[in-house]
């Protein structure tokens, strides 16, 4: 009797020791068979981690932890979770350097409560979701060292509370949005001084957008975007928490501006891109057609002596002038051109600088009203009858 007594308490005591064992173990779940029911986070929120995981290759991620394996999202690797209004929500999720090869799910906008989101060191391809613009809370965004195309989502540039953004090393394109970060959000609190912005190594176009100048922000890294051009805005002197400033391998110019050379002298770091704006050339182009739309080759095109060129077999030109403003005039032997010249302010680059030249001897001019608007569809004679109407421009030519 007492021998069975003693093989019941020691049943009894494995049997502890087993539930004790196993209180933390989690069952496993075949990835395939996965559904977001039931979890311990919001279903749009499991949603947007398992769209993710199948559109990056997450099988072959360099370490899964528990992704699909456990209903317990916030233990899965890299998702962390807080309690939010009596329920447990992610609110950060790093991923940095774990082979994600693929594009971005739109669904991560039901992330909704998502305040830090690191996806760097992938193969990460396509276009910024511009439904990321629904992370309102958001104010933490890595997506350096990918493989992404295609311009910068305006919506996504306004997020108001948006202090960290990092897109160094992609191939990323197009012109900087003017409300990057926030920046021309009305009533919304600027951004932290420890706020970075990190677009180096794309593809960016045009200037510096103005204003920037309105954050409170730490590091500004523009390098290796030759596309980027133009002065160094003035707003920017208003930056006293930058201690660096990068504009290396750009076409960003340093102005003779005293407010913009204190403040770089301010600033701890700087990489300069060597071109003072008084150096620094831009594009002026265009085209030049006869009268019945034929192109006229071998055109002069210039601003003065040193700047201009020929037209081509096509009556394009293209030629590189200093900032400034300019006035372009084409010239060619018994032909009389339509305007006459044109006026141009660089920066930015001037395109569509087109003029339409007339065989012989014309006369050429442009009527406007007294405010110097011009007046189309007027008729303009000579004492000889010969005469001709104004286009759009005010231009007429007889």
């Amino acid at each position: 009797m007492r021998r069975q007594s003693l093989r019941r308490l020691a049943l009894l005591f494995s049997l502890v020791i087993g539930v004790v064992g196993v209180a933390g173990w989690q069952p496993q779940v075949d990835p395939e068979s996965f559904v977001c029911a039931p979890t311990d986070v919001p279903h749009a929120e499991c949603q947007a981690l398992v769209d993710l995981y199948n559109a990056t290759g997450g099988p072959d991620w360099t370490y899964e932890g528990y992704w699909l394996r456990s209903q317990q999202i916030c233990d899965w690797a890299g998702v962390d979770c807080e309690e939010r209004q009596g329920k447990q929500h992610v609110v950060k999720l790093s991923l940095n350097d774990n082979n994600l090869v693929g594009h971005l799910p739109g669904t991560l906008s039901g992330l909704s409560w998502l305040e830090a989101l690191f996806l760097a060191k992938g193969a990460i391809n396509g276009s910024i979701p511009s439904e990321l613009s629904a992370l309102t809370r958001l104010s933490n965004l890595n997506l350096g060292y990918n493989e992404l195309s295609g311009e910068i989502p305006e919506e996504l540039a306004e997020l108001p509370d948006l202090t960290w953004l990092n897109l160094e090393n992609n191939s990323l394109s197009g012109k900087l949005p003017e409300a990057l970060m926030g920046a021309n959000c009305a009533g919304c609190p600027v951004s932290g001084k420890y706020g970075m912005l990190r677009l180096s190594n794309n593809e960016f176009e045009g200037e510096l957008p103005e204003s920037i100048g309105r954050l409170d922000i730490s590091t500004l890294d523009f390098r290796y975007n030759p596309g980027l051009e133009g002065p160094i805005p003035h707003s920017y002197i208003h930056l006293r928490n930058v201690g660096v400033f990068f504009y290396f391998q750009t076409n960003v110019c340093t102005p003779a501006d005293p407010g913009i050379l204190t403040w770089l002298d301010s600033v701890n770091s700087v990489l300069a891109s060597g071109l003072d704006c008084a150096d620094a050339e831009y594009e002026i182009s265009g085209r030049i057609l006869g009268s019945v739309g034929q192109p006229l080759d071998h055109v002069w095109v210039a601003t003065d002596a040193n700047h201009g060129t020929y037209t081509d077999a096509l009556g394009r030109f293209q030629f590189e002038a200093p900032s400034g403003t300019h006035t372009v005039t084409p010239e060619l032997p018994d032909y009389t051109f339509v305007p006459d010249k044109r006026e141009v302010t660089l920066p930015p680059d001037a395109s569509d600088v087109n003029f339409t030249g007339y065989a012989g001897l014309m006369i050429v001019g442009r009527v406007t009203d007294e405010s110097g608007q011009p007046l189309a569809g007027i008729m303009v004679f000579t004492q000889h009858m010969d005469g001709g109407i104004t286009d759009a421009n005010g231009d007429y030519v007889i």
